[in-house]
């Protein structure tokens, strides 16, 4: 409560600062408000390019076709289409337009636009885009049905308790997982008059294909059998948006309507338990199923209304306001695909409905109270309503034992958020076009069943620019927060998911699932400093550098356990060089680092498992010198370089970029003494990338141009978790078997060009 009135107490000690009103110096700037105004069109004469380009990709890579369509070797055709008629603007009667555009054609990430209209009545566009996204294409998998809802092992399959006894020498598929997404957009706009239009859009969109997911059967935790799978993706979202505009001198309005439903084609996916010997038979191969559930049918409503006013040529009020509904249309799955487990206590519910929803409020006053100083209040808040119930679930652990007992149920937590923020912002206009930024937030959050009920931050923030001897241009950040949360219940979990009978066969202090002194980051009280530094020279008409610097730094200070410090930098320097209206060149050079600490405790469950014991013997759970800790540093090394060379005006150019990083993870681990813990170190994790572009442009005439480009693009990653790590090293995780990417790839194209 105190921190809202001093929020106040600062508003009004700004407002009655002595001032000098100026009544129309307003100037052009308003901060960083967006206002709300009508489209505008460039007119121009009528013109048409297009393009053609021949394409060859010398080695298959899906690391550098990720997202452009040329992962696979050979030849590709691409193409693109810009035709428009934008005549002059006619300002006595309405004039006809229209423009096509096309990119990327015969690719699987082209794009294809058409909009039209007539000057001040109406306008309607067609859009179409596809994209593409490649993964790691090196795994391997023994189940067959990919791009289905069920995975097969093959008949003749040899299973058993530990992969190391599967037979992995048989029938494997390859594993490609790819996303397509395919979207086509409609849109119209009516201009009733200069004041109000109406918007309405139609957007569909979907997106197919394999993305890798795991899943896993056990009993308990001492007893998972976990495979990677291909996970099919397969859904459509139709979208419908209206929204009415108002525009006049002083105010601007605008009322939307959103609505978006989402149909997933799957529900489930089903995967045949590929161990054996672990459970009963009607789990084990060949008779055992898992079901992983897979996104839900979802329909989403939404109301919009914002809004700026301006009461003067000083005083400007934005509002920005909406109210939404989330509703799941399935009804929920089972407790188990497995009718020959034992379940005689049904679903609790049959169907989520509608009990999501969402608020959010946004208002600004900006101020102009001088010629010299601007003030910005602003306040903001969100929430997010969970309208379900909690009830007892009485779950089947995993497809691979009969349901618990009631004694065994758990609850499900709806969370429920509320986020307010309070900014006030102060800025003052300096000589020599200096400028200097005050500004404080302050944040708090409300939770529902979670470890810490309400959260505050303070953040006071500081923003200096000023300009030296017309050359020299410097820009300087920097903010200090502190994050502070009622009391830490790390009990909470436990007590809000488990039945009263349950927790009262447990001891007093095992009661947890979170050690006590572990704190969850998001939640943990911190102190942030965040910097940033730019410099700006303009040396002469030929030479102009650029040096960006910024720096981060987080410390959990009352954390024992858990993350407890981050830190981050990186620098930029960048130099622009023209010596001649012939040549354009460029040099950046970019170095990072991070780091990162966490401490944990090393405890096991039963009377290993108090957390609270200080007298020894210790237990696990009580014994410091079972602590461990973690330190991860990165680092980021890149170069890039660049050149523009008209070698015969208007005839002959020649451009040439390249292009390298490389990035370095360590992880470096530490014990306290505990003499069955080894602090063994991670391999390091090291990418490198080389990428160089050489292309020659020939302008044969003024309407046909010809491009001929060659590039060279090297990758290189060493990782750990991926190298070496075969379908069958661990014995109880059926993997993919993948492997780092480590490719060179020469790319080849032709290009044409003509206009008219």
């Amino acid at each position: 409560m105190k921190k809202k009135f001093y929020f106040l107490a600062l508003i009004l000690g700004f407002l009655t600062a002595p001032c000098t009103l100026a009544e129309d110096d307003f100037g052009d700037d308003w901060g960083d408000e967006e206002d709300i105004r009508p489209i505008t069109t460039v007119w121009q004469d009528f013109m048409s390019t297009n393009s053609f380009a021949l394409i060859y990709v010398s080695e298959d890579s899906f690391k550098y076709g990720q997202y452009n369509g040329l992962s696979e070797k050979g030849f590709y055709f691409s193409g693109a289409l810009d035709m428009n008629a934008m005549p002059a603007m006619d300002e006595e009667q309405a004039t006809g337009f229209w423009r096509l555009r096309a990119d990327n054609l015969g690719l699987e990430t082209g794009s294809f636009e058409f909009i039209g209209g007539r000057q001040g009545n109406y306008t309607f566009s067609v859009s179409v885009d596809n994209y593409l996204s490649v993964g790691n294409d090196s795994g391997r998998t023994p189940f067959s049905g990919q791009g289905s809802d069920i995975l097969f092992l093959p008949s003749d399959w040899t299973a058993a308790n530990t992969t190391n006894g599967m037979s992995l020498d048989g029938a494997l598929f390859s594993v490609r997982p790819e996303l397509e997404r395919n979207q086509l957009m409609l849109e119209f706009t009516r201009h009733f008059s200069d004041q109000w239009a109406l918007t309405a859009r139609y957007s569909y969109e979907r997106k197919s294909g394999e993305k890798i997911t795991g899943a896993a059967f056990y009993i308990d935790a001492a007893n998972p059998h976990a495979a990677i799978l291909p996970m099919p993706v397969d859904y459509e979202n139709n979208q419908i948006d209206l929204v009415l505009d108002y525009v006049a001198t002083r105010l601007q309005m605008q009322l939307s309507y959103l609505f978006s439903d989402l149909d997933n084609r799957y529900d489930t996916l089903f995967w045949q338990n590929p161990y054996a010997g672990a459970f009963i038979p009607v789990v084990d191969y060949p008779n055992g199923y898992g079901g992983y559930d897979l996104p839900s049918d979802t329909k989403f409503q939404q109301i919009r209304f914002s809004g700026n006013y301006r009461f003067a040529s000083n005083l400007k009020l934005r509002i920005d306001g909406s109210a939404g509904q989330s509703e799941i249309e399935d009804g929920l799955s089972p407790y188990t695909i497995n009718p020959l487990l034992v379940v005689e206590t049904p679903l609790p519910i049959d169907k989520i409905g509608d009990e999501l929803d969402t608020r959010h409020l946004y208002v600004s006053l900006l101020y102009n109270m001088s010629r010299r100083f601007t003030l910005n209040v602003k306040y903001r808040f969100d929430a997010r309503e969970n309208n379900l119930a909690s009830y007892p679930w009485q779950y089947v652990r995993a497809d691979s034992i009969d349901q618990s007992p009631a004694l065994k149920a758990i609850f499900n937590q709806p969370h429920e958020t509320s986020k307010e923020k309070y900014t006030v912002e102060g800025t003052w206009r300096l000589p020599r076009s200096a400028r200097l930024t005050l500004g404080y937030d302050f944040d708090t959050v409300d939770r529902t069943f979670s470890s810490v009920e309400e959260t505050e931050e303070d953040t006071a923030r500081i923003e200096f620019k000023m300009r030296f001897f017309d050359k020299l241009t410097a820009r300087i950040e920097y903010s200090e927060s502190n994050l502070s949360g009622s009391d830490y219940q790390w009990s909470q979990s436990f007590f809000n998911s488990l039945t009263v009978a349950q927790i009262n066969l447990i001891p007093d202090n095992q009661r947890f699932n979170n050690h006590p002194l572990l704190r969850q980051y998001h939640l943990a009280n911190r102190e942030s400093q965040i910097g940033k530094f730019q410099l700006l020279y303009l040396m002469n008409d030929a030479w102009n550098f650029t040096l960006d610097s910024n720096f981060s730094s987080r410390d959990y200070d009352k954390s024992e356990l858990g993350l407890t410090e981050t830190t981050q930098y990186m620098v930029n320097l960048s130099a622009n060089y023209m010596p001649s209206d012939a040549i354009s060149s460029y040099f950046w050079v970019s170095l990072g680092e991070s780091e990162t600490e966490q401490t944990g405790r090393a405890f096991r469950g039963g009377i290993e498992k108090p957390a609270n014991v200080v007298v020894p013997p210790f237990p696990d759970g009580s014994d410091p010198s079972r602590n461990w800790d973690l330190e991860e540093e990165g680092e980021t090394r890149s170069i890039g370089a660049g050149i523009d060379w008209q070698l015969i005006e208007n005839k002959l150019a020649l451009t040439a970029d390249y292009v390298y990083v490389k990035t370095t993870l360590e992880d470096t681990f530490e014990v306290f003494g505990a003499r069955d813990l080894a602090g063994e170190d991670l391999p390091e994790q090291e990418t490198t990338m080389h990428q160089f572009t050489l292309a020659i442009n020939y302008h044969w005439r003024p309407e046909c141009s010809f491009r001929f480009s060659y590039e060279y693009y090297r990758y290189d990653s060493e990782d750990w978790a991926i190298d070496g790590v075969g379908l069958d090293t661990i014995s109880k995780v059926l993997t993919l078997g993948e492997e780092s990417p480590n490719d060179i790839i020469n790319v080849l194209s032709v290009s044409a060009w003509y206009r008219f």
